[in-house]
């Protein structure tokens, strides 16, 4: 049975323009799905694209063409083997260090399935390409094609007590050269057979989707604020007696993380990983009134929040999250 999901229509048109060298991504609105709590299961996915971001909980029915796993602790990779596919196995991007721990998972996993570590079972579990592995160091670029589109993926180094990685993902764009706007068609379609460059790429940032991980990670990478406008970040922790436990646990408290958002307003902070210690309503009531400028968006149930709601005895509407991707430009 599927999970309970939150989800956000991340729209271009609704990114503050606020960034000194670009202009406004052109890329079309995706989704963002999936849901998160520290220790119980996080899994996001961008149906779109058929991406998967975790495994830690079964949030969708379809099956993924790309799985972005950002270390290995339970919560994060519980569900990984449903998506075993030997007709079109999805590939799977993950640490270096994680890459032999998760083949011995996939091959212990197998032999429980068959009830059998007999040599001819092991030979069946190594043919086997249900799930194509590629292990990452980090700060490597990749660049992949999808549905007639490119995409750049950097790996991010998180701050977290095993390896974990973070994704910088970048959409590639083309557009005619300043010295051929105007040409007509066949002129351009003259040159290009000529083997003349007449257009110039750029990248427009789409997503970055960072693993478990302290504020540090900001610091060690200081350009990814600059460049990216999505974030999905955890913040574990929000009560100030916390702050040692996410010390300790290399975890995101909100102390640490609020100077960031409250220095980069145009980018919008999506906020999962949340403590099993508080209920949602308390994480949608904390985040209404900590960012002035309205760039926090708390991946929270809405179920949950609204029944939540009713059992405090408040009366009216449960409160709505007031970030600018959820509310109409006259409502901010």
């Amino acid at each position: 049975m599927l999970a309970k999901t939150t989800s956000i229509l991340i729209r271009p048109d609704r990114l503050p323009n606020s960034f000194d060298q670009e202009a406004p991504c052109t890329w079309s609105p995706f989704t963002l799905v999936g849901r998160s709590r520290a220790g119980e299961g996080t899994s996001f996915t961008i149906p779109e694209l058929k991406w998967v971001f975790e495994c830690g909980a079964l949030v969708q029915g379809w099956k993924p063409v790309r799985i972005f796993l950002t270390h290995t602790h339970c919560d994060h990779v519980h569900f990984l083997t449903h998506f075993k596919d030997e007709k079109s196995p999805p590939l799977v991007h993950l640490p270096v260090k994680a890459a032999p721990l998760v083949k011995a998972y996939l091959k212990a996993h197998q032999e429980m399935v068959d009830c059998s570590t007999e040599t001819k079972s092991q030979e069946a579990v190594q043919c086997k390409q249900d799930l194509i592995l590629t292990a990452t160091q980090a700060g490597e670029e990749f660049r992949f094609r999808q549905g007639g589109a490119e995409f750049i993926m950097q790996t991010i180094e998180c701050d977290h007590r095993i390896p974990c990685l973070g994704y910088s993902i970048y959409k590639q764009k083309f557009k005619l050269k300043e010295e051929y706007v105007g040409l007509p068609g066949p002129e351009i379609g003259r040159l290009r057979k000529e083997g003349v460059e007449v257009t110039s790429g750029h990248r427009e940032p789409l997503i970055l989707y960072l693993g478990d991980t302290t504020h540090k990670v900001f610091e060690m990478h200081e350009d990814l604020l600059k460049e990216q406008r999505v974030v999905v970040v955890e913040c574990s922790f929000i009560d100030e007696s916390d702050l040692e436990r996410a010390d300790t646990t290399k975890h995101m408290h909100w102390k640490n993380l609020k100077p960031f958002v409250d220095a980069h307003p145009g980018v919008l902070f999506m906020l999962i990983h949340f403590t099993l210690k508080q209920k949602s309503l308390d994480f949608r009531q904390f985040f209404l009134n900590q960012s002035t400028h309205r760039n926090v968006h708390p991946m929270l149930i809405n179920e949950e929040v609204e029944m939540e709601w009713k059992k405090s005895g408040e009366k009216g509407d449960a409160p709505c999250c007031n970030c600018f991707m959820c509310c109409e430009p006259g409502q901010l």
